[in-house]
């Protein structure tokens, strides 16, 4: 759900004097304009459309510089940047400079490994696709979890990832078995 739409989402909830996991089913039905037969598949487009895609907000990519510059923040580099100063005031430069090296490698390296993983981690959200079983039109049916609504009914089972803010309801004796998707 986009901001926009789950702000106004919130503050129409903030309006309602009860809350949502109080109402009884029927008056959830009656405020989301569904039915226990969930809604139909115009309806469902009609409300992506209006408000959005079930997606999080992306997030910021943090810059190479702020990797770069995070690396000091290691309680490591601490140590060794103290050690550098006593051991120059001391009069060793050479020990000095061998271990300033030791912080230089330490932050290169971190900042690699570091950059390498928000990388991988990027890559990976671009691959991984979440599903969803709703019951759109009276049938129950497989989806992209980003393709959730309000007023969706969602079915969950053991080891499920929960695809979106949910009022969980009762079973409503549905046995239609799920199509199945082939990818």
């Amino acid at each position: 759900m986009s901001q926009l739409s789950q702000a106004q989402f919130e503050a129409q909830q903030r309006k309602d004097t009860k809350k949502w996991y109080s109402l009884a089913q029927e008056d959830i039905f009656k405020k989301l304009d569904s039915s226990k037969d969930g809604l139909s598949v115009e309806e469902a487009k009609k409300r992506r459309d209006k408000h959005g895609p079930n997606e999080l907000p992306v997030r910021q990519t943090l810059s190479k510089w702020f990797l770069f510059f995070n690396q000091f923040k290691s309680s490591l580099v601490y140590v060794l940047l103290v050690a550098a100063i006593i051991t120059l005031i001391l009069g060793d430069a050479v020990d000095a400079g061998i271990i300033m090296l030791a912080v230089v490698i330490n932050v290169i390296i971190g900042f690699y490994q570091e950059n390498k993983a928000n990388n991988a981690l990027r890559a990976l959200e671009k691959v991984v696709v979440h599903y969803a079983r709703v019951l759109r039109g009276g049938r129950k049916q497989q989806i992209k979890a980003k393709e959730l609504v309000l007023g969706d009914i969602i079915f969950l089972e053991s080891g499920d990832k929960i695809p979106a803010d949910l009022r969980i309801l009762v079973h409503l004796g549905i046995s239609t078995p799920i199509p199945s998707i082939n990818l």
